[in-house]
């Protein structure tokens, strides 16, 4: 962005999403970045869009001596600070001149800087990035056993093309967690972070704002289905729907206070009277009816229990005379 900000270049503000890869196809430490930089930005009044060259965003000769210079910068900051450890044969590097000695090399090689436009446009590399952003190390597809040997799974090597690319490797159980651990990020690092115009502070702002210098109209906002009203009543205590049964529905009559709010205060309730009554310790038919405030004979209607099947509800009664009635009459 400081590149970008010199009217020596391009002189105009810039957005960057910036996505964090610390792994390679074997699952070993390869840390880097990938950076998503639109093509322009907007200019330094804020008054017009500023679009790049043709295949051309930045130099990248200087973007990799600024990138040079703030990378070492920072690592001898961390180290005067005390938040770098050394273990085994790099032990000395914990001495400031040994540290120094060890990264003079470094300050005098050329860094490079892979910036080009994507060759399949930038929805591609959307996609491929997607793929990562949620995601560690490796896929379940990329598994191909797990037994005493070890873990079996499938990686690419670049060194090689064509069919040889694709290759298996068998690691033990221990090497596998190790590797797969060494990309799990410690507390407070972020995989995805946006600078810039892209900025979450003033991220929708911007994008208006770029939307109005390119006059190119926002996509239609995504209309939400409505759901249907609920034909049945509601609690009248919380508001909560009743869970009404097939005959319920059909009846157009609510199976509360009945099935439904005693399978309510059964699991946990929301309803928070209902839920003070029952943990008294009445009985949950007593709740309910207290609530409905129902007359005591429709209470015992409420009860959780199974009623016993009475003379009337026998299949006698509803099929044909009672065996004591068939008693009663007399043969001719």
């Amino acid at each position: 962005m400081t590149i970008a900000a010199d009217p020596r270049h391009l002189g105009a503000r810039i957005g960057i999403t910036a996505v964090l890869h610390t792994w390679g196809s074997a699952m070993t430490h390869h840390p880097h970045v990938h950076m998503i930089v639109p093509g322009g930005g907007i200019s330094l009044d804020g008054r017009r869009w500023i679009s790049s060259r043709p295949a051309f965003l930045l130099p990248v000769r200087v973007l990799g001596a600024l990138f040079r210079r703030l990378f070492l910068t920072r690592l001898v900051e961390l180290h005067d600070a005390g938040k770098l450890v050394f273990f085994g044969a790099q032990a000395d590097l914990a001495e400031r001149r040994r540290f120094l000695r060890h990264l003079a090399p470094l300050g005098k090689k050329r860094w490079v800087v892979y910036a080009k436009a994507p060759f399949a446009g930038p929805e591609a590399v959307l996609a491929y990035l997607s793929l990562y952003t949620h995601r560690v190390a490796i896929s379940n597809g990329r598994l191909i056993a797990f037994d005493e040997t070890g873990v079996t799974f499938r990686y690419k090597d670049y060194r090689r093309s064509g069919p040889r690319r694709q290759q298996v490797m068998t690691l033990d159980a221990n090497e596998f967690m190790r590797r797969f651990l060494l990309h799990v990020l410690p507390h407070g690092f972020h995989r995805i972070r946006h600078y810039g115009l892209l900025a979450s502070a003033a991220c929708k702002a911007n994008i208006v704002r770029v939307r109005d210098l390119l006059s190119v109209a926002p996509p239609p906002e995504a209309i939400a289905p409505k759901e249907p009203p609920d034909p049945l009543p509601h609690c009248p205590c919380c508001g909560a729907p009743s869970h009404s049964d097939r005959r319920a529905a059909m009846t157009g009559r609510s199976s509360f206070p009945h099935r439904a709010v005693a399978s309510s205060l059964r699991q946990s309730t929301t309803c928070a009277p209902i839920a003070a009554i029952a943990s008294s310790g009445a009985p949950i038919s007593v709740a309910i009816a207290e609530m409905v405030r129902l007359p005591p004979r429709t209470s015992a209607v409420i009860s959780t229990k199974r009623p016993r099947p009475t003379r009337s509800m026998t299949p006698g009664a509803l099929h044909g005379p009672s065996r004591r009635h068939n008693q009663n009459i007399k043969s001719p």
